[in-house]
């Protein structure tokens, strides 16, 4: 009797020896998967970190915003059921958004990030920022490419309407170089919206469209996005090549919570 009650305790020690050495293994294969698997989240994490960084060149997009767009999209989407492409005159939005008359390439990187999180919200097609290079500088390779990184971070598209910085094509018009400096990021923002059949949102009445035909320089249209292999695409514009008189009708998204359809004519 004692040999068999000894027996089957010799058995539950040898059982419970062996659980014991089970879990150990087994938390030891456990702890090693959740490592990699942390090490995999913690680099994304980092990249992605790095990579905002790196834009944002460790700018508080927080401590720039002073007024939420979210009352005028809310606003728009009582009469409209728009969820497809959008085209942003980014300057202007930015400016509007931040307070700033004066935007670094810090504040326009961190503005298009935090109006693109807003807009996907409600937009889910083509997000198309439209902005134009400095009055007096020409792009400089660095910042390109933080716009191209910007693009494929989040997403979207970035259009830069640049100046010829070399053996630009003639153009006729008066002042032509003083109205190209103000228009092209305008006229490639109407034009966007016509090609896309898309509402536009600004805060500029474009009340000075109709001479774009007539005033704006040519200018290089710069496309960057996040699936194509080679970039920038770039195409160009010859305002004067417009259709004249041409009607283009555009809706506007105002950031004084209204939207206008109105018409945009090319004298």
């Amino acid at each position: 009797m004692y040999i068999i009650l000894l027996f089957i305790l010799i058995i539950l020690c040898a059982l419970c020896v062996l659980h014991i050495f089970w879990k150990v293994y087994n938390n030891k294969i456990q702890g090693g998967a959740n490592a990699r698997s942390n090490a995999r989240s913690n680099a994304r994490s980092n990249a992605r970190t790095n990579t905002h960084n790196t834009l944002a060149n460790g700018h508080n997009t927080d401590a720039t915003i002073k007024k939420n767009i979210d009352s005028v999209l809310n606003k728009y989407f009582k009469h409209s059921k728009t969820i497809g492409d959008i085209v942003i005159d980014t300057l202007n939005v930015i400016m509007y958004i931040c307070s700033i008359k004066k935007l670094s390439t810090q504040i326009i990187y961190s503005g298009i990030e935090y109006i693109s999180k807003k807009l996907k919200r409600f937009f889910h097609g083509r997000l198309m920022f439209v902005i134009k290079d400095r009055e007096h500088t020409f792009n400089t390779p660095e910042i390109r490419e933080g716009y191209k990184k910007l693009a494929q971070l989040l997403k979207i598209y970035i259009y830069i309407a640049e100046q010829y910085e070399y053996d630009a094509p003639s153009w006729k018009g008066p002042n032509a170089y003083i109205h190209s400096i103000k228009g092209r990021d305008d006229l490639a923002t109407i034009i966007l919206a016509k090609k896309f059949n898309c509402p536009i949102l600004t805060n500029d009445n474009f009340s000075d469209s109709a001479e774009f035909r007539s005033t704006v320089a040519p200018f290089k249209l710069l496309e960057y996005n996040w699936f194509s292999a080679k970039l920038p695409i770039i195409d160009t514009f010859k305002p004067e090549d417009l259709e004249k008189n041409k009607v283009y009708s555009t809706t506007r998204i105002k950031l004084h919570n209204i939207f206008i359809e109105n018409e945009i004519t090319f004298q």
